[in-house]
C-alpha cells in the first residue's frame, strides 16, 4: 500500500505527538507543545503525515518565516520521521509535500536541517543514510556540515559507564556518591522558574549575555506538556546544579544551570553525578543513547570562548558525531537570490 500524505491540524494532536513519541527520531521540539518554542523566533509550525489507510506511520514538519520587507517566505524542514518500513519512499513522499506547501506559501527556498546523528548503530544509520539519499535524489544541495555533540552510550552497567569516564569525572562522581549529593526530578511551575532564574543570573555571572524573558518562556509549554524534564542535583537541601532535557528520540541535553550554592565551602562536585544519574535513569527507561547536547569539535581546545562546558561534556567518554549536513533547495529561480542577501544584512 502507497503512503497518502495530509497536513495535520490541531484535530489530529494526540495522533501526531503518538507518532512523535513513538518514532526513534522523535524530539519536544516537534510535538504541538512546541509550537510557542518556534513562534518565539517568528517561524509557523506545519505538520505533515504520512499515513498508511488510516494509520500515520510517518511524518514531517515543516516550519515558515516571513523575510522582513519582502512578500516572500522561507522554509525550514526540522523533522522527517520516515515510516521505518519504507524511509527511502515515505522520505520522498514527505519532502515533495513540503514542497507542495512552501509553493502554495511562496518560500523561495527551502532548508532541511534535520538534528538526525551519524550514529554507528543499524537502528539509527539507516535512518540518516535513507533520508540522505532522498535529499539529494530530490534536489537538495548540501550546505555546511550539521553540528556536533557527544554520544554516551548508557544501556550498560554502572562500572562499564564510569570506567569510560575520564579520571577527574569518575573521581568527581564517586566523591558526589560518598558524600551524599542526589538528583530529584523537578516538575512543577515553580521549579522551572527557578530554574529560569538561576540560569539567568549564571549567564549574566560569566558575561554571557542577557537573556529574554522569551528564552525561557519557549520552554514552559514543552515543560507542562511532559516534552522536556528538569532534574537537578541536590545537597544538603540545598540545589546546586539543574539540567534540562528533551527526553524523546535519543534523549537530549538543552540547558545547565548552576545555582550559587553549588560554589559554598564544602559543597562535593555536583554537575558530573547528576548527569551520570541521569543516564542511569535513561537507562532503566530503555534509552540507548544520551546527547550531551553539542559540541564545537571532538577534543576541547584550551582558549576557547566555551572552553570549560566543552571539557566538562568530553570528561563523560561520549563519541563525537555530527547530524546530517544541512541541506536547501530553491523553489523560486526568480527570487532565489533573496534569502542569501538578506542573511548577509542579518536580516534572517
Amino acid at each position: 500500500m502507497t503512503h497518502q500524505v495530509r497536513e495535520i491540524d490541531d484535530s489530529g494532536r494526540a495522533l501526531w505527538n503518538a507518532l512523535v513519541e513513538s518514532h526513534p527520531l522523535g524530539q519536544g521540539r516537534v510535538t504541538t507543545e512546541a509550537r510557542p518554542w518556534w513562534k518565539a523566533s517568528s517561524w509557523s509550525m506545519h505538520l505533515i503525515g504520512a499515513f498508511r489507510g488510516d494509520t500515520l506511520v510517518g511524518g514531517a514538519v515543516i516550519c515558515t518565516k516571513k523575510i522582513p520587507l519582502l512578500p516572500w517566505w522561507l522554509g525550514r524542514i526540522v523533522a522527517l520521521l520516515p515510516d521505518p518500513g519504507d524511509i527511502a519512499g515515505s522520505s520522498s513522499i514527505l519532502l515533495k509535500a513540503c514542497a507542495s506547501l512552501a509553493r502554495r506559501t511562496r518560500v523561495v527556498e527551502i532548508e532541511a536541517r534535520l538534528p538526525v546523528m551519524g550514529i554507528d548503530d543499524p537502528d539509527y544509520s539507516r535512518f540518516y543514510e535513507g533520508i540522505s539519499r532522498t535529499l539529494v535524489s530530490d534536489g537538495y544541495a548540501e550546505r555546511r556540515p550539521g553540528d556536533g555533540t557527544y554520544l554516551v552510550r548508557v544501556d550498560r552497567n554502572d562500572a562499564d559507564l564510569l570506567e569510560s569516564m575520564s579520571a577527574k569525572c569518575r573521581r568527581d562522581v564517586r566523591k558526589g556518591q560518598r558524600e551524599g549529593v542526589t538528583m530529584v526530578g523537578m516538575a512543577n511551575a515553580r521549579d522551572f522558574d527557578l530554574f529560569c532564574e538561576t540560569h539567568q543570573a549564571m549567564k549574566a555571572r560569566k558575561g554571557l549575555g542577557e537573556p529574554s524573558h522569551s528564552d525561557y518562556e519557549k520552554y514552559r509549554a514543552m515543560f507542562e506538556g511532559d516534552r522536556v524534564r528538569l532534574f537537578s542535583a541536590q545537597y544538603q537541601g540545598r540545589t546546586c546544579n539543574m539540567a534540562l532535557l528533551d527526553t524523546l528520540g535519543v534523549p537530549r541535553y538543552l540547558l545547565g544551570a548552576m545555582t550559587s550554592a553549588a560554589y559554598q565551602k564544602g559543597t562535593p562536585p555536583t554537575g558530573q553525578l547528576l548527569h551520570f544519574e541521569i543516564m542511569r535513569r535513561l537507562r532503566q527507561e530503555g534509552a540507548r543513547y544520551y546527547d550531551l547536547g553539542g559540541s564545537p569539535g571532538p577534543v576541547p581546545i584550551r582558549g576557547h570562548s566555551n572552553y570549560d562546558v566543552w571539557r566538562f561534556k568530553h570528561e563523560f567518554g561520549g563519541v563525537f558525531v555530527r547530524a546530517m549536513s544541512s541541506h536547501s533547495k530553491l523553489m523560486s529561480v526568480v527570487a532565489g537570490w533573496v534569502p542569501a542577501i538578506a542573511r548577509s544584512l542579518g536580516r534572517l
